[in-house]
């Protein structure tokens, strides 16, 4: 099996995005909530929602980078990556706020929203006390069934290099079980904002699924 890591085009996403959907099988509380879908035996509900969000953020943010891991044997993409490169200025401290459809109540609007609040004001705290340049993964994701085969490793080395080259910090928020990738290449769990659970803090949704995370920080060389 031969891998090739490459960037993700626009006619791409759509596979890509619903590879990471199926990769991660309604494991993230996070992604769940604000990027709304369902998995069912004839697809995937909610995809072209997603999608079209996804290519919004592209088309208005000159930061963001996709990259696709491709079994070149059978043409398959089995893993992909989102990353943010800040090497101009760091990025505008926005809140999640729409578009009108995502969800189906304003309950799951509201919770989605402190959701997303818990998880990026840490980010956001954490990008005030460094300097530029700052490279962040955001999501990765490999299909099941190549797992463990190095896809992952290939897309983290490539964004270590460039790191390397232009001396940026590296940043990214890491479950229990993708800890050991990071910490293999560099990534250390980081005193600030260092560990915590991603949760909607209103008392209606207090039974409402949550997630925990490891804030990693891979320093710059010099």
């Amino acid at each position: 099996m031969s891998l090739e890591l490459s960037v993700v085009t626009k006619d791409e996403l759509r596979d890509v995005v619903e590879m990471l959907f199926s990769a991660y099988a309604g494991s993230s509380a996070f992604v769940n909530a604000v990027y709304p879908h369902k998995i069912t035996q004839d697809g995937i509900e909610g995809l072209d929602m997603v999608v079209a969000r996804l290519q919004y953020l592209i088309d208005i943010d000159p930061s963001v980078r996709w990259y696709k891991v491709t079994d070149s044997s059978t043409g398959e993409i089995v893993s992909a990556s989102q990353w943010n490169v800040y090497d101009k200025e760091k990025p505008p401290e926005m809140l999640l706020d729409g578009p009108p459809g995502s969800w189906a109540t304003e309950e799951d609007r509201k919770y989605a929203i402190e959701m997303f609040e818990s998880f990026i004001l840490p980010r956001y705290a954490r990008f005030r006390q460094v300097d530029l340049p700052i490279i962040c993964l955001n999501i990765m994701g490999t299909a099941k069934k190549y797992q463990h085969k190095g896809a992952a490793t290939l897309q983290v080395k490539k964004f270590t290099k460039l790191a390397d080259k232009i001396n940026a910090v590296m940043t990214t928020e890491s479950t229990t079980a993708a800890r050991w990738l990071y910490e293999k290449n560099g990534f250390a769990s980081a005193k600030e904002p260092g560990d915590w659970t991603i949760e909607a803090k209103s008392p209606e949704f207090v039974h409402r699924p949550k997630e925990y995370l490891f804030f990693m920080e891979r320093p710059r060389v010099n």
